[in-house]
């Protein structure tokens, strides 16, 4: 019965009738007289108790002072004391809202280790007792992941707007396009939502194709508008991306997937694209790297445009602030291309990607963007002064008039700062005492290689080749592979560019070779599935080698390699492929062969496999992860993935120095590596090169200034001795602050 009183609260999307619903239910059951849900929301160092109940005498959206309500603050006082979420039962004599009750049970609610609500049940003939307590607390455990999500998603801000003391609301999202700006908050809401589609059969073929056709052939069109507004701004290699954008929607991509579905499933156009778009929404969303999860984003965005002109449902005509700020659930393209040129200064999205196109253009073009602010409602963002600041993640509603004059001036600090990091960009990395440390750049996306080559960067330290395999609806020739790698090679040439091989399977799919287990993270993937394949192997490393012919600045890594024989098979099969060039006539030197460390069991072996490679990369993600045993990507769990936690550092040290025994080059080029805090430990560790994002070179390059290499040892020693990941960042902080660079402390500013 449980089960499925649970299942049907997890399927009501709306977050107000969510917690009605479950108001009224747990009522009934208990034979209460009211169910309280209380919403513990912070706010300007204080808590409010927002409440939803199942008596209709009371609002909705009532605001309630913490320390107005002793029982709650009781609960509150004690969790916050113990963090255990025990359940608390009395027998007073209390009256509410009229309501006279003499029995009150009150169970916290808690998710990711953060009490959000606190459940009180009150009655006045049957006392409470352990069972119904027990019994209560688990079923609020069993919804606490949903629970936590609709409450995020709960407006707080209309009630909270309506105390006069408030004169701005402050949120934290996650910075995404670097810059300070003031505007006017403008909401967006798609037009058509997938969701709520029927599944209708087909009864014209011909007639729900050609409307497909009409639907698809606007979208395109909406997407070459786009790129003319935007391209005159963008690399030739930035405006690709709308070229992958079309890509999506043609006869190759969506528009063929959904005309299969319409013939085999026997569906209505509408229908079909329901069903494909989901289903490839879903698929991409699983996938562990960034890059090709957030084309769930692209994927999604198209089919609600496809969908809208199915419907013929357009958008009415809107007056547009001269500095506006868009907010949304998830920003995309296409809500841009509605902006009038000139009026959109910034961007807020409640969900979203760092990696997603909206992200990567927003960068581009010097467009500040903030993600993942679940506390702003769309209503009281809508026309009110907004400032955002895209380095920190801060976002401030309601912009009081005495504010102005403080964030203008944050907003020149920061232009004057960019101008002084900028003046770095063709000077050496290097500390205050000239001790000096390569930083090169991880690329994936063709927009990328304009960025590395203005941020004048040593080198790449990272290609991932999966994102253009992902482009394609077969594995690519090795003459298509060959005219990729040699734009790559040519573009960076003389500077070195390390070309990883396919790093494909367990949950990166691609959509000519999928591949599904239930622990994909210590499945089929990397090396492992290229060895298995090898004439994918071999074909990745002859397309390599021919591109390089007259460059000669090619390396090739192979990732997730856990075993000796894994990489003597790499090198056997790389010396087969050279020598085949070479009795081709093809000259070209022997490419420097490298390895990732992300598996431990490599790290503790690198005295072997450095007889069989020439240089090391630790892929600081993946090494973490498996170090922790965190799956990052893993809300619940998220926040022990830790960089900075003293094992890892450990790990990485004692990495470095094997690496260095060996006589061996070694780079990392994991997010940490970008990190303004790690960067200073993983100098004083040793390693030779820092890999990053293009857009992190110019911070990094002044960061590194405000130290010298014996105050970053100086850390490094002491953080070793630290017991946990906060005492490590604590310590970091309080040099940044020292330093007089304290607003670099987060590891999100640094996008600068």
């Amino acid at each position: 019965m449980w089960q499925l009183w649970m299942d049907r609260l997890s399927c009501i999307e709306n977050p107000k009738q969510f917690f009605q619903t479950l108001s009224d239910d747990l009522c009934q059951h208990y034979a209460s007289k009211a169910v309280f849900i209380w919403m513990i929301t912070p706010h300007q160092d204080q808590l409010t108790l927002m409440r939803l109940d199942a008596v209709a005498s009371l609002d909705f959206d009532v605001s309630y002072p913490l320390r107005d309500e002793p029982l709650c603050m009781k609960v509150f006082k004690s969790y916050r004391a113990s963090f255990e979420s025990a359940p608390l039962m009395c027998s007073n004599e209390i009256i509410l809202e009229g309501l006279q009750c003499s029995e009150t049970l009150l169970v916290p609610w808690v998710a990711q280790g953060q009490l959000f609500s606190i459940v009180s049940v009150h009655r006045s003939d049957q006392p409470f007792n352990h069972e119904v307590s027990a019994q209560l607390q688990s079923l609020l455990i069993s919804l606490s992941a949903v629970g936590f999500k609709k409450i995020s998603a709960f407006n707080f801000n209309q009630a909270q707007s309506n105390d006069s003391h408030l004169s701005s609301i402050t949120c934290k999202g996650l910075p995404c396009g670097p810059g300070l700006t003031l505007g006017t908050g403008f909401t967006v809401m798609p037009a058509a939502d997938l969701d709520d589609v029927p599944i209708k059969p087909l009864k014209d073929y011909d007639a729900e194709f050609e409307l497909l056709s009409q639907a698809v052939q606007a979208v395109k069109q909406d997407i070459s508008s786009l790129s003319g507004v935007l391209s005159k701004n963008l690399t030739q290699d930035q405006a690709d991306i709308f070229s992958a954008y079309t890509h999506m929607v043609d006869r190759h991509g969506l528009m063929r997937d959904i005309s299969e579905c319409m013939k085999q499933k026997n569906l209505c156009a509408q229908s079909a694209l329901k069903v494909v778009v989901l289903d490839t929404v879903q698929r991409l969303s699983t996938l562990s790297d960034p890059y090709l999860r957030a084309r769930s984003i692209d994927v999604q965005d198209i089919g609600r445009r496809i969908l809208t002109y199915l419907q013929s449902n357009q958008a009415a005509e809107r007056t547009y602030p001269e500095s506006m700020i868009l907010i949304g659930e998830e920003i995309s393209l296409m809500d841009i291309a509605s902006i009038p040129e000139g009026h959109l200064v910034g961007i807020c999205s409640f969900e979203g990607s760092r990696y997603s196109h909206v992200s990567i253009l927003a960068r581009a073009v010097g467009l500040p963007m903030v993600i993942g602010l679940s506390e702003i409602g769309l209503d009281t963002a809508e026309g009110v002064d907004i400032f955002l600041d895209g380095c920190s993640g801060e976002v401030i509603l309601n912009v009081g008039v005495d504010e102005f004059d403080v964030l203008n001036t944050r907003i020149l600090d920061y232009q004057h700062l960019k101008q002084q990091m900028a003046a770095l960009r063709q000077m050496p990395a290097q500390t205050s005492d000239h001790y000096a440390i390569s930083l090169w750049v991880n690329l994936g996306l063709g927009a990328d290689v304009e960025q590395a080559l203005s941020a004048a960067t040593d080198g790449v330290g990272l290609f991932r080749t999966e994102l253009p395999f992902m482009s394609y609806d077969y594995f690519p020739s090795e003459f298509m592979q060959q005219s990729m790698y040699r734009q790559i090679l040519r573009a960076l040439s003389p500077k070195p560019v390390i070309i990883r091989t396919l790093d494909v399977g367990g949950d990166k799919w691609l959509p000519y070779f999928q591949i599904k287990e239930n622990n994909p993270y210590l499945g089929w993937r990397g090396l492992r599935f290229c060895l298995d394949h090898p004439e994918v192997l071999r074909t990745q490393l002859r397309a390599m080698i021919l591109a390089s012919e007259g460059l000669d600045n090619l390396h090739i890594m192979v990732p997730m390699v856990g075993h000796v024989h894994q990489i003597q098979a790499v090198r056997h099969h790389l010396d087969r492929v050279m020598q085949e060039c070479l009795n081709e006539g093809i000259e070209v030197k022997p490419p420097p062969l490298g390895m990732m460390l992300e598996v431990p069991a490599a790290v503790m072996q690198i005295d072997s496999l450095s007889q069989w490679v020439d240089f090391f990369s630790v892929g600081s993600n993946d090494l973490i992860q498996y170090l922790l045993a965190v799956d990052r990507n893993n809300h619940r769990v998220a926040d022990l993935f830790e960089a900075f936690h003293p094992a890892v550092l450990k790990f990485l040290q004692k990495t470095v120095d094997d690496v260095h025994a060996a006589g061996k080059h070694v780079s990392i080029c994991g997010e940490f590596a970008a990190d303004p805090l790690g960067m200073i430990l993983l100098v004083a560790m040793g390693f030779d090169t820092l890999s990053m994002n293009a857009t992190s070179l110019d911070v990094s390059k002044w960061i590194l200034r405000k130290f010298t290499l014996a105050t970053c040892q100086k850390l490094l020693n002491r953080a070793l001795l630290c017991d946990d990941a906060h005492a490590v960042l604590a310590l970091l902080s309080r040099a940044f602050e020292k330093a007089g660079i304290a607003h670099l402390v987060h590891s999100e500013a640094i996008d600068l």
